[in-house]
């Protein structure tokens, strides 16, 4: 068994109570990944129903609660301990079996992970129900476009006008899809396509470390972070340029993780459909211009939606502007920017705390006190970097590889 790689996912979902679940799912899906950033889709699973993550990179389907799941003396439910494979490595968790789980009006029988794996919920920003994993949606297209905060089942004739075919090359554990990506000196390499990843692009040590050697990498900021299975440090770099398909972005951050993955900030350049029962992934562009340059934080500021109208600090990088200029973990958000939460949503925040240079107005909530704050964005490392013309010590690279290679033989 075994259930995401993604380590830097930031999702906003709720537990639904029943009255709620009466409700349309597409667009409770749709207000949820508003505020969250990431897609997502109402589900129901035993007499519970919430708001899951729907993650292409989720070999399993996973929940996160209620108590009531872990204790219901129901004998259809069988509780027992497994191993499961994580990004991180493989631990032990209890799992839960013989739970129905339905979404996108489509039933399935999936086992689920105990919600007690689930131990850091506020300080990560998570407010999660569960994620729904590969197995429940590979059987029917799926549409992405996370400008316009959509994820549902895709009912239109395939292939769709207009799109690139991004095709499935391979299947981390036979499951998730891996796509081609070409990287600068290096070229091709297969990485794990995941929706359930917030950033733009993670990658293994030692490509990075070529990527380095090779001028086309320079090292940004450390960054700590919380996940359901626990807190992390990771390095983190801009790389020069990427090509996902045709389509091709530069100076983006890059996270050190053992798996590959693309994620969700290069995602938001196109309208896709994810046909997984036929190993397509088609692309439809947003943009005009080619290629797009994805500028990272600038802030160090995790915030999260409790609700539509409560947006809270819960994190703040260390040596980062959200720090130095006061801000605290638990405030809460009254403005941002001159507009209200309410008004706002999660993209808009992130784009804006990318502008470097300039400053974000805010209004605080804390102790009952009402504080105003200027959150100023900068950088602590060169953005965009300066990268030389070309690489005179491309070609000695390339058969420095292969050197690596043939002694590794």
């Amino acid at each position: 068994m075994t259930t995401s790689p993604s380590l830097l996912a930031f999702c906003f979902a709720a537990i639904l109570s029943p009255s709620q679940a009466g409700a349309d799912d597409a667009e409770l899906s749709k207000e949820h990944f508003r505020r969250g950033g990431q897609p997502c889709a109402i589900v129901h699973y035993g007499d519970f129903n919430g708001v899951f993550l729907v993650d292409t990179g989720a070999t399993t389907t996973s929940v996160s609660g209620p108590r009531a799941l872990h204790d219901s003396p129901d004998p259809k439910w069988r509780i027992y301990r497994d191993q499961v494979q994580y990004a991180t490595g493989v631990r032990t968790v209890n799992r839960i079996s013989g739970i129905t789980v339905s979404a996108f009006g489509t039933p399935a029988v999936q086992t689920v992970v105990n919600y007690r794996e689930w131990q850091s919920v506020e300080k990560s920003g998570f407010i999660v129900s569960g994620i729904l994993g590969v197995p429940e949606f590979r059987r029917f297209p799926l549409r992405f476009d996370l400008q316009n905060h959509v994820c549902s089942k895709y009912d239109e004739a395939m292939p769709p006008k207009n799109t690139t075919n991004l095709h499935v090359v391979e299947h981390w554990l036979g499951v998730s899809p891996k796509v081609m990506i070409e990287l600068p000196v290096l070229g091709k390499r297969p990485v794990i396509f995941d929706t359930g990843f917030s950033r733009s692009l993670a990658l293994d040590r030692q490509t990075i470390e070529r990527l380095v050697r090779a001028g086309q990498m320079k090292v940004g900021p450390t960054v700590q972070g919380v996940t359901p299975i626990g807190e992390f440090e990771t390095k983190t770099f801009i790389l020069r340029s990427v090509k996902l398909g045709e389509f091709q972005f530069r100076d983006i951050q890059v996270a050190e993780l053992d798996l590959p993955l693309v994620g969700c900030e290069l995602f938001q350049a196109f309208d896709m459909v994810v046909d997984l029962s036929h190993d397509n992934i088609w692309l439809k562009p947003h943009e005009k211009k080619w290629p797009v340059r994805i500028p990272p934080d600038a802030s160090g500021l995790v915030m999260t939606y409790y609700d539509a109208n409560l947006l809270k600090v819960v994190r703040m990088q260390p040596d980062s502007p959200a720090i130095h200029c006061g801000l605290q973990e638990g405030d809460q958000v009254l403005t941002f920017d001159g507009k209200m939460p309410k008004d706002l949503s999660m993209l808009e925040i992130k784009k804006r705390l990318t502008q470097a240079g300039s400053t974000v107005p805010l209004k605080i909530l804390r102790d009952n006190k009402q504080l105003e704050i200027n959150l100023p964005l900068s950088y602590s490392f060169e953005y965009p970097p300066k990268w030389p013309d070309a690489n005179p010590d491309a070609d000695a690279f390339l058969k420095s590889i292969q050197s690596e290679k043939s002694d590794a033989k």
